[in-house]
Parts: structure tokens; sequence; C-alpha cells
């Protein structure tokens, strides 16, 4: 489990450095869709960390700064969501 959650981390910092390399780019065609993947993609990797932090007990589920990260997480996941398949239909 310690190696997922250090493989979640990853991903996540990866995403953080893509985001960046794509948000320079924004302006070329096609990269915005592969912006709000990446994003889409490193919110949950984000949130996949956060929760496997609990599960091995580096974080106590009770914790309210542990239950409004996940809040956030989730609800910038949702919009994220919302925001990828807005994107994607004016691409095809």
């Amino acid at each position: 489990m310690g190696i997922l959650q250090s493989l979640a981390t990853l991903v996540f910092i990866t995403c953080i450095g893509l985001y960046m390399y794509y948000f320079s780019r924004r302006q070329q065609k096609g990269v915005v869709v592969r912006l709000w993947i990446t994003v889409v993609v490193g919110l949950a990797a984000g949130l996949l960390s956060q929760i496997l932090g609990a599960v091995l007990g580096k974080v106590q589920w009770s914790s309210p700064i542990f239950l409004f990260g996940v809040v956030i997480y989730v609800v910038l996941l949702g919009l994220a969501c919302r925001k990828l398949l807005e994107v994607l239909p004016r691409r095809r």
C-alpha cells in the first residue's frame, strides 16, 4: 500500500509539471484537451494518495483537515470532469 501511495504521489507531481507545460502552450491546437485530462488525472491521483494515507494510518479519518482536503479534491475533480466534457465536443 505504501508503494501505491508513493506511485499516486509521483503521478500527482508529474501532472503538476505537465499542467505547467501545457498551460504555457495552451494557444496551440489540441493542447486544451490534454491540459484538462492532466488536471483530472492529477486530481484523481491526489485524492487516491490522500485516501491511501488514511488507510495506512498516517492520517486519521476523523481529522478535519483530512476531511476538508478530500471534499476539496472531490469538488475540484467534479468541476474538472465537467470542464473536460465541455471541451471534448468542441475538439471533434
